[in-house]
This record gives C-alpha cells, structure tokens and sequence, in this order.
C-alpha cells in the first residue's frame, strides 16, 4: 500500500494483490526491467522500498564494487539491480505486506515535475549531466534515471548484468510516456518533446520505424482529443462550468474527495476530456 501525502487530506491507498507467490529467476526478473513497462515491472522488480533482502546478500554487495547497497541516483532502482545481480532466484509475493511512501520525496515524480533540476544532482554531489549520462536522451525522466543507474551499475559490478540491456523500442516508448504524464498534469513539455524527437532521428532506421509503429497503436482517438482539450484549456473550463451549476466531487462519510473509478483506460480519458459525465 502507497502513503499519498500529494493528496489533500493524505491517504494510504491500497496496492495490487492476488496473494499469488511466485519464484522467479534474476534473469528472468531483469529481461522483465529491460522490456515491461514500468508499472507492471514494479510489481516484480525487488526495490528498496517493497523487497527483503539477507543480511548476508546485503554485506555482498557492500563488498562489492557497488560499496554501497543503495547508491545514488535513484536508490529504489540501484538496490533493485545489485540484489539482481547477486542472488539467483527470488520470492515475489503479491500482496500488501506494508505502508510506503512518500509521493512528496519521491524522485520519480520530481523527474516528472521538472523539481529535481535544482535538488537531485547536488544531494548526490554529481552534475546535472550525470543523471543520463548512460543513455541517448538527454531529458531527466523517471525511464532515463532508471535506465542510465542501470548503466552505471552494470559498469561497476559487471557480472550477470552485462548480458542485459534496454530493448530500444521499449525504452523510447517509455520515455515518450514519461513526457506524455508531465504535460497531462500541466507540465510544458514542449522543449524535451522536441529533443526526443530529434534524438529518436538520429537512432537507426529500423528503431524510428518501430517506434513510430508503436506511437500508433497507443495513441487512441480518444488520446488525440485528450491533448487538443488539454491544449485549448478545454478540461479546466469543463471542470469549471460543473462546479458553476453546483457539481462537486463526492465524498467519503468523513467529507475527503473520492478518487474517480474508471472501468477503461477509454473511459478515463472520456472522462478527462470531459465526454463522460459520471
């Protein structure tokens, strides 16, 4: 379960669980990291923040080249790769078994919000330009950071990590993703749209092709007209008129906004275009 504290009042929202149990090998586990994406992968990827670890695989990695068993940038995803690749085999099992968080300090979401400029680098004493110094795209994105981390530790532990890398296809799609959530939630994203595209120019020609491909099974009808909308500014005036006529959010018995339920991703969309009303 997740410790929302972006939320007004914050709440735990509760995760997804099947209770299944599952082993999985550590190959198995990182072909997932360079080809799924992200919020399936997180399910099974063993993080900082939803994994155990031995005490004895932890004074491995500490002995390793790593050093460190959460080295910088993004902790959750460094311990992810070098419990990778140090065990052979792990448990995943699918359910809630504690309360994380918070979104509030969350790199992922300052990557996102463009926040991490002016924070992330110097916390960690490195520049700016090192965040993705492992990977084509410049852009600090939630998918770079991940990628290019596990470029550095895959360059200091080598090892069964060196048999890995980003699926092309995959890693431009979620990168594209990445840029799509920050301008939905009003970030201007025009400038690193750009470079993505200029950068994409520059990859072989069987890349681009799959990519584009790619671009065009994902992006729905529905999704065209999410991003006219958001461009005109047509969701907030919608949003405005309801509240206008009286329309408010509802509430849970202790008066807190209940987050929307949407049986589609189709649906959500409709909803945040404002064609769906209920």
């Amino acid at each position: 379960d997740m410790f929302n504290d972006i939320q007004d009042p914050p709440r735990v929202t509760r995760g997804y669980c099947t209770d299944d149990v599952k082993v999985y090998t550590a190959d198995e586990v990182l072909g997932l990291a360079m080809s799924l994406p992200r919020g399936e992968l997180e399910v099974v990827l063993p993080r900082g923040l939803n994994s155990c670890a031995s005490r004895g695989l932890l004074e491995r990695i500490r002995q390793s080249p790593a050093g460190h068993i959460c080295p910088p940038i993004s902790p959750d995803y460094t311990l992810a790769f070098l419990q990778l690749a140090f065990t052979d085999k792990l448990l995943n099992i699918l359910d809630c078994l504690t309360v994380y968080g918070s979104c509030q300090h969350s790199f992922g979401r300052k990557f996102i919000m463009k926040q991490s400029k002016d924070e992330t680098a110097p916390n960690f004493a490195v520049e700016q330009k090192d965040i993705v110094e492992h990977v084509p795209l410049k852009v600090v994105l939630t998918t770079t950071g991940m990628f290019n981390d596990f470029e550095r530790i895959k360059k200091k532990v080598g090892g069964r990590l060196n048999r890995f890398s980003a699926v092309p296809v995959h890693f431009w799609m979620e990168c594209w993703r990445d840029l799509d959530l920050a301008e939905s939630l009003g970030v201007p994203m025009a400038e690193e749209k750009a470079l993505w595209k200029a950068t994409l120019e520059q990859q072989p020609q069987e890349v681009q092709r799959a990519v584009t491909a790619q671009q065009r099974r994902v992006v729905s009808p529905l999704e065209t007209l999410r991003g006219l909308g958001r461009g005109l500014g047509l969701q907030g005036a919608w949003h405005a008129t309801k509240r206008s006529f009286g329309w408010r959010p509802p509430t849970d018995e202790g008066g807190s906004i209940l987050p929307p339920v949407f049986a589609s991703p189709e649906d959500y969309v409709a909803w945040e275009t404002g064609l769906l009303k209920t």
